[in-house]
């Protein structure tokens, strides 16, 4: 580049997308593998089913995950200023847009889960209680709080919102890239893996269904902060439903 040019604006092309996936995988795998090697180098054994059952190192894996998926996907936000939505802009209407889509997505989608437990005998209103880093005491709240509502939030929103959406809106329009990245988002969450069968793809309707609520909050907001209140608020709900009132 020559003395006083402007510099270079690159652009996100499709082959950057699943960066920050892979971000989120790759990490917690080298998180893994320091655990481990850190207790062998010091002489204790190593318990992998141990640790797979432990609240803690499972809230570290999952943090690990979303820094992972967070770092990269605001680099790529850096790197293209035509994403079109993006961390900016916190204002008190983007506050009351994305407190105001929370409240009326949780009330349907928690009458879409009694309705579909009620009449089909799913289980989808247990979904979050099986979740392995969901507290269950006052001693895991604050680490479950910070994995679940603030970390999830940051790291889906720059992703999803503001990565996958902002590149398909330029390419395929904004319907199609809003309609893209909310059934990403629902399919990456794995549901229809695990628990699979109805209630997996149930949830995963469910998850896709969130996702075009926070992609339309996020376009209407101009902000991925709005998203990330409304994504926030739902999630810590979750938890907060789950400590106070623990399933039998």
């Amino acid at each position: 580049m020559r003395d006083g040019a402007p510099p270079m604006i690159r652009r996100v092309r499709w082959y950057h997308l699943p960066l920050p996936l892979l971000a989120s995988i790759v990490l917690p795998l080298l998180a893994v593998g320091a655990v481990a090697g850190w207790i062998l180098l010091s002489g204790a054994p190593l318990d992998m089913g141990g640790l797979i059952a432990n609240f803690y190192f499972l809230c570290l894996i999952q943090a690990t995950s979303q820094v992972g998926m967070l770092g990269t996907a605001l680099w790529l936000l850096r790197q293209d200023p035509d994403l079109p939505v993006r961390f900016t802009g916190f204002t008190r209407r983007a506050l009351l847009l994305g407190l105001a889509a929370a409240v009326a997505a949780m009330a349907v989608l928690g009458l879409f889960e009694y309705l579909c437990d009620t009449f089909l005998h799913t289980h989808l209103g247990d979904d979050a209680a099986r979740l392995p880093i969901t507290p269950r005491t006052w001693s895991q709240l604050p680490m479950g709080i910070l994995v679940i509502a603030i970390l999830a939030p940051l790291a889906e929103e720059a992703y999803f919102r503001g990565v996958v959406m902002g590149w398909g809106r330029g390419h395929w329009g904004r319907g199609a890239a809003i309609l893209i990245s909310s059934l990403l988002f629902g399919l990456v969450h794995g549901k229809w893996l695990l628990p699979g069968g109805l209630d997996g793809w149930l949830l995963t309707v469910e998850l896709t269904a969130m996702g075009v609520v926070l992609a339309l909050v996020a376009t209407r907001a101009r902000t991925l902060w709005a998203s990330c209140v409304t994504h926030a608020l739902n999630n810590l709900c979750a938890v907060a439903l789950l400590f106070l009132f623990p399933p039998s």
